[in-house]
């Protein structure tokens, strides 16, 4: 399929918010190693006027920091 079809393979090409959470990539990437994802789309959302839903904010960030996102998952001892 990512041969004959290569915009549907890639996530970036065919979201119409990637680019538009992009923008704020510099200011992501500091606050994600003090802050939860769901604080990181808070903050852009309410300081800088992000203008997307959680859900596309978490695509996002597992796309681009894939690292990041693992703290945010519960340990079960």
């Amino acid at each position: 399929m990512a041969g004959w079809f290569p915009e549907l393979a890639d996530a970036k090409a065919r979201s119409g918010t990637f680019s538009v959470i992009d923008v704020h990539r510099s200011r992501i990437e500091p606050m994600l190693t003090s802050n939860t994802v769901a604080t990181v789309h808070q903050r852009l959302r309410d300081e800088h006027g992000l203008a997307v839903g959680i859900t596309s904010f978490w695509a996002y960030v597992r796309s681009e920091f894939g690292e990041e996102t693992d703290r945010d998952k519960v340990t079960v001892l």
